[in-house]
């Protein structure tokens, strides 16, 4: 609120934001005392939506297309918008209610500059096929957009003090109003880019030490974000598009890249959704935050054939039980699960590695062996691309004869790893796989970030272990 003052001492009556009624004994109140009142109300609501939500869908607005028989023939497509919340870059709220049938002449039309074409004031003569796009060759692609409008209700007959009838109208709707805009595709579905500019300060707040680590951005790399923040956009204002509806035109949510075309009767109609989820600039809240802290949206290892082996939780593992595991012809019961598909191009051999630590007799070193993986087999079904599970493929050659000299494991209790590179396994929707282990526990793997590495190890013995070999452990 401002509170400057005039050169003679008195408080400036102006008041640049925060205006309110204040109300006493035998306040007349008239409609300018509820407008300040509302506006008050309506711009501290929008100023916290901005300030601390952002803007973007919050939920909803699914679209389907159904088909549409206005003339013979094909008749093209409708657009259907399901209920939804979003919250535009001025902090008002657009809420759908129900679902609604779009046709295109039902959306407002943008040129490929953002400029508002305002259809003809009378449809007279022979239809322009240019209006509102020209025509092209095939298909084309455009932006939907949801803006905030306000559509005047409940007309209300009024008289001046000169006793000349009126009208005026009783409420206002809140009320959404979708619009079109001719797009490259590819500029549709760019991905969002982050907000967050960090550049390198001038060193950490209160610093206590000159390399001291500090938490993850920096209070002083937030504070220099939040600087240069503009919380109030530019021209808020609603343009009258017709009688009793006015929209604002500048600052719309983009919902969809969707495909137009022409129908038989060769007027624009919905000929496809190309992209429901690229456009959108989402609202993140609370609850999402939380589950995007726990890593909910990273696939993990759910299991490996070998759990009841990690870490010996079950003592130390048999030689015989463990050549078995190693099948006949390379292939090995070593099997890891994910808990949702894999893309089967990043599941190669390099993925995994396999290694033996003897113990050398001569001075007690343990001699490292690599044992030579050269496949994965998965369960890609047909040609989707995707698996949920890794089998690991040794050499047939080395796997027959590996185990029948058994000097690698006649020094005493020998160690095997096996690791898992997450940061080399693509998930089915591109984001690296949580590898790392938890304790003690074999599965899920996972601390909330992409990728890193999962490490198993595990003691085996020989075919006949003593008392004072147990004790020999690297």
């Amino acid at each position: 609120m401002s509170t400057d003052k005039t050169d003679d001492g008195c408080c400036d009556q102006t008041c640049d934001s925060g205006r309110r009624n204040r109300f006493y004994p035998n306040k007349r109140t008239t409609p300018d005392t509820w407008t300040v009142e509302q506006d008050f109300q309506q711009q501290r609501r929008r100023l916290l939506n901005r300030a601390m939500h952002g803007w973007g869908v919050v939920y909803g607005f699914k679209l389907d297309l159904l088909d549409d028989d206005r003339c013979s023939g094909d008749g093209g497509k409708r657009l259907v918008a399901d209920e939804g919340f979003a919250l535009d870059p001025c902090g008002r709220e657009l809420l759908q209610v129900g679902k609604l049938p779009l046709e295109v002449a039902d959306c407002l039309a943008f040129d490929a500059k953002g400029h508002y074409l305002e259809p003809p004031k009378q449809h007279s003569g022979k239809r322009d096929p240019n209006f509102p796009w020209p025509s092209q060759p095939g298909e084309q692609h455009f932006l939907l957009h949801a803006h905030y409008a306000e559509r005047l209700i409940a007309p209300v007959a009024v008289r001046d003090p000169c006793q000349c009838e009126g009208q005026e109208w009783d409420q206002v709707c809140e009320t959404i109003r979708y619009s079109l805009t001719p797009v490259d595709c590819a500029e549709c579905c760019r991905q969002q880019r982050c907000e967050l500019k960090c550049d390198c300060s001038r060193g950490p707040c209160c610093p206590e030490g000159e390399h001291k680590p500090t938490e993850r951005g920096g209070c002083r790399c937030l504070c220099e974000h939040l600087l240069q923040l503009d919380p109030t956009p530019e021209c808020c204002s609603l343009t009258t598009i017709s009688k009793g509806l006015r929209v604002d035109l500048r600052h719309g949510v983009p919902l969809a890249c969707l495909k137009l075309g022409r129908d038989q009767c060769a007027d624009w109609t919905f000929s496809d959704i190309t992209d429901v989820c690229g456009p959108r600039r989402l609202v993140k809240r609370n609850d999402l935050l939380f589950d995007l802290i726990r890593g909910c949206d990273l696939t993990h290892i759910s299991s490996i054939s070998w759990s009841d082996w990690h870490r010996n939780k079950n003592g130390i593992v048999g030689l015989d039980e463990f050549t078995t595991k190693f099948g006949d012809g390379g292939m090995t019961d070593f099997r890891v699960e994910f808990s949702r598909p894999v893309d089967v191009a990043t599941i190669k051999p390099d993925c995994f590695t396999m290694t033996l630590i003897a113990r050398d007799d001569e001075d007690g070193w343990g001699r490292t062996l690599r044992v030579p993986i050269v496949d994965v087999e998965t369960d890609k079904a047909g040609s989707t691309g995707y698996s949920t599970k890794a089998r690991i493929v040794v050499d047939a050659s080395w796997a027959k004869g590996a185990f029948d000299r058994n000097s690698v494991f006649s020094s005493g209790i020998t160690r095997f790893e096996i690791t898992v590179r997450g940061d080399y396994l693509l998930d089915c929707n591109g984001q690296m796989v949580d590898a790392n282990a938890r304790g003690l526990q074999s599965a899920p793997t996972g601390n909330g970030t992409p990728g890193d590495t999962f490490f198993s190890t595990f003691l085996i013995a020989r075919k006949e272990v003593t008392d004072s070999e147990n004790s020999n452990i690297i």
